[in-house]
């Protein structure tokens, strides 16, 4: 069974999954370099209730479940 994947930035990790889906919440922290990553989520998920049919939860070890996008949403996020 292949393992999940970190990319660690300077300030930031992100989560992949063996399949190679992202972490929304990670790839967001990593991208806006603030802490409002949580709030940015809500928003596009509000503004874009669509998306959440592209998202699916992922359990990462020893960690919750986070939602994670496929490569096919990626380019939203870089």
């Amino acid at each position: 069974m292949s393992k999940e994947f970190i990319l660690s930035l300077e300030k930031n990790s992100v989560r992949f999954t063996p399949s190679g889906e992202i972490a929304v919440i990670d790839a967001i922290n990593a991208l806006s370099e603030s802490d409002g990553a949580e709030e940015i989520w809500q928003r596009l998920k509000n503004e874009n209730p669509e998306i959440l049919s592209h998202c699916k939860p992922f359990h990462f070890s020893k960690n919750k479940s986070v939602i994670v996008v496929g490569s096919h949403m990626q380019q939203l996020f870089f």
